[in-house]
């Protein structure tokens, strides 16, 4: 039985790619390549943001991704173990991304800040049985 694993990679440089760079066109859309990769648009999206993943081109308001860049991509990220994968990450400085994200958790995450002094307690319901947000009532218009 002969071995074709070198054959069917010609086009991409390696065998897990071959029909995936087969069916890439030279310029492809995020859609395009969420399609056909399993990526989500949203991830492609992010990873622009954050300057990770395959590189762009952007004309006006359109993305397109070179098909070399996606295969490139793709192929830099092939790992044995997930702790080899931290080691390798492709990133120039691996803790502005890890502080980065960190930032962007704490943004989602943060509460609005209490109020205090007059009116910041519990409201009332008044007797006509419509919500009062309390507070003075000459403060009112």
């Amino acid at each position: 039985m002969s071995d074709n694993s070198t054959d069917a990679g010609t086009e991409a440089g390696s065998p897990p790619f071959a029909e995936f760079a087969a069916n890439l066109k030279p310029m492809n859309t995020p859609g395009e390549v969420a399609e056909l990769s399993g990526i989500k648009i949203g991830t492609l999206a992010r990873w622009r943001s954050m300057g990770v993943g395959p590189r762009f081109i952007k004309i006006g308001r359109t993305v397109h991704y070179p098909k070399e860049e996606i295969i490139r991509c793709l192929s830099e990220n092939i790992y044995q173990s997930a702790g080899e994968a931290r080691e390798g990450t492709s990133h120039d400085d691996p803790e502005d991304l890890r502080l980065r994200r960190r930032d962007q958790r704490r943004r989602v995450h943060r509460r609005m800040p209490r109020r205090t002094g007059p009116g910041a307690g519990t409201p009332t319901v008044n007797p006509s049985g419509r919500h009062d947000p309390g507070g003075p009532q000459d403060a009112r218009p």
